[in-house]
C-alpha cells in the first residue's frame, strides 16, 4: 500500500503531466486546430511611423481581432479573443448537450489559466534582484537583455527609406523606461537598442 506522501507525489506528478501553462495560441490551436492570423500594420499620419498592429484570425465564420503593439502581442491578443468565444460557446453547448464535441476541455482551459496567472505574477520588481553575469560586456546584448529581462518585446517603430538603403528603428519597455535603437536591419536594430539598455538598467560599459 502506498504511503500518503507517495501517492500525493505521483497524483501531482499526473497532473504536472496533464497541465502546463500554455498560452492562448497554443490551447486555441488545440482546440480548433491552427488557423492563419493576418497581421496589419497600424502607422501614424505620417504613415511612416508603426504605432501598433492589428490581427485578425476567423473561428467558424467569426472573426476575432486582437491589437497590440507588436505582431506577436497583436496575434496574442486575437487568439486570446477567439479563445474566449470558443470556451463560452462550449460551455452554453456543455449543459444540454450530449455531444462529446460539445464538452469542455478543462486541462487545455486549466493550461490556459496557468499561464495567465503566471503572467499576472511577473514583475519588474523581482527581475530587478537578478545580477548581470561575469563579462556581461561581451556577452551579446540582446541574449543578455532577454536574460535579465524574460519576456521582454521589441516593438517596430520606423521604416525609413527603400531597400538596400532601409533604416530600421526598434524600441523595447523595460523597468518602466523606452530605449530605442536603429540599424540597416532589424537585427542591428534590436542589438543596438540592446546596448541602450543593458548600459542605463546594468550599468555596462561597452
Amino acid at each position: 500500500k502506498l504511503s500518503k506522501k507517495e501517492a500525493r507525489k505521483r497524483r501531482n506528478n499526473r497532473i504536472k503531466k496533464l497541465i502546463q501553462p500554455k498560452n492562448a495560441l497554443m490551447v486555441l490551436n488545440e482546440l480548433v486546430g491552427a488557423h492563419e492570423f493576418l497581421v496589419e500594420e497600424k502607422h501614424a499620419n505620417n504613415d511612416m511611423i508603426i504605432t501598433s498592429f492589428a490581427a485578425t484570425v476567423v473561428i467558424d465564420g467569426i472573426q476575432h481581432v486582437g491589437y497590440g503593439r507588436s505582431k506577436l502581442s497583436a496575434k496574442a491578443a486575437a487568439a486570446e479573443n477567439a479563445l474566449k468565444h470558443v470556451i463560452l460557446t462550449k460551455m452554453n453547448k456543455s449543459d444540454t448537450s450530449q455531444n462529446e464535441n460539445d464538452q469542455l476541455n478543462w486541462p487545455q482551459i486549466a493550461s490556459f489559466a496557468l499561464y495567465k496567472l503566471f503572467v499576472n505574477w511577473e514583475s519588474d520588481i523581482f527581475q530587478t534582484f537578478k545580477k548581470a553575469p561575469q563579462s556581461a560586456d561581451q556577452m551579446n546584448p540582446v541574449m543578455l537583455l532577454n536574460q535579465m529581462r524574460p519576456g521582454i518585446i521589441f516593438e517596430d517603430v520606423a521604416k525609413i527609406g527603400n531597400p538596400p538603403n532601409c533604416v530600421f528603428t526598434v524600441k523595447v519597455a523595460c523597468d518602466g523606461q523606452e530605449f530605442y535603437g536603429s540599424g540597416s536591419n532589424k537585427k542591428m536594430a534590436r542589438k543596438q537598442c540592446s546596448y541602450a539598455a543593458c548600459s542605463t538598467l546594468f550599468n555596462i560599459n561597452y
